[in-house]
């Protein structure tokens, strides 16, 4: 298993590891507890291409050099927060208007930075519109076939 700890979360380390798996904090090489081996040198760390002119400032330029968490770990963090009743109230008041609600619901549904509430409460709407719909042409066409006999029936006895 693992024998070395994250410094930030305190999570287990895989060996070799680079980044803790749970926080994306950078390991240090004493943390992951890498097997050295003689035979094999170690490679040098290659500085990045400056592509900006000289005059760029020190903190800038470190600012460029820090890891960052990845998009997806951000993301899907920001998509597990509790959805609040104004989140709902808004919610259901952008799916009030005519054609940006049917779009809305589809980005909610479907898109993959949606708050994990907002997501499942636009797939239940789509349900229930689609079940909507088709009990809808299910009753128009029982009333047609009640009605058309009737009306034929009105229109040759006259």
């Amino acid at each position: 298993m693992s024998s070395a700890f994250c410094t930030e979360c305190g999570s287990g380390l895989e060996m070799g590891a680079k980044f803790c798996d749970n926080c994306g904090a950078s390991v240090l090489p004493s943390q992951a507890a890498q097997p050295q081996t003689q035979s094999q040198p170690q490679p040098q760390p290659v500085k990045p291409i400056q592509s900006q002119p000289a005059a760029v400032e020190p903190a800038a330029y470190q600012s460029q050099q820090q890891y960052t968490a990845p998009a997806q770990a951000a993301a899907k963090a920001a998509s597990n927060e509790t959805l609040g009743v104004f989140g709902y109230i808004l919610t259901m008041l952008g799916l009030s208007i005519p054609i940006v609600g049917i779009i809305l619901v589809f980005v909610w549904a479907f898109g993959a930075n949606t708050n994990l509430a907002r997501k499942n409460f636009s797939r239940a709407v789509l349900i229930l519109g689609v079940i909507g719909i088709v009990f809808a042409i299910a009753l128009a066409s029982t009333i047609q076939s009640i009605l058309v006999p009737l009306f034929m029936e009105l229109s040759e006895g006259m």
